[in-house]
């Protein structure tokens, strides 16, 4: 059996480029799977940005169905197999973050996983955020022309 265990996770918002050093980042959200996480059910966050939670949703090309939260610790867990691959995703929150940088967010028309409107939402809720939609694009597809787009709109974007 292939385990991959996950014992904390926080989630920074920071765009590379965009802090200044003397700037101080907060945390945003902060799942110890202690707090009410779940694992396939709808990804609905809660919490504060100390002590988070939501659910979190597997992608696998083998049976991973055995995967959960247990004793604070997200288990991945699949058949054993010398071949594979995993994800794992989940929605945290739209929040304000006071002094946030200028965030970029993209939509994939066609993305069954996160769908457009969830990051549209977010988006909406974020100071000085940009949304943009990737039409006739999916989950993975929409990857290269994220980053070849992300890049220059962060060269424009400063504060």
């Amino acid at each position: 059996m292939t385990r991959l265990i996950c014992t904390g996770l926080i989630c920074i918002l920071a765009v590379a480029g965009q802090c200044a050093v003397a700037q101080t980042l907060s945390p945003v959200f902060t799942d110890n799977f202690r707090n009410g996480s779940t694992t396939g059910t709808t990804s609905i966050p809660g919490g504060t940005p100390t002590e988070s939670s939501t659910s979190y949703n597997f992608a696998s090309t083998k049976n991973a169905t055995a995967s959960a939260i247990t004793s604070g610790t997200l288990r991945l867990t699949f058949a054993a197999t010398t071949s594979g691959f995993a994800e794992a995703q989940a929605v945290f929150s739209p929040i304000t973050v006071p002094n946030a940088p200028p965030s970029l967010f993209v939509g994939a028309e066609l993305d069954g996983i996160i769908p457009a409107a969830r990051v549209e939402a977010a988006a909406k809720a974020t100071p000085g955020a940009t949304y943009e939609l990737f039409r006739h694009e999916g989950h993975l597809l929409m990857v290269g022309n994220g980053v070849r787009r992300a890049v220059p709109w962060l060269m424009t974007h400063t504060r």
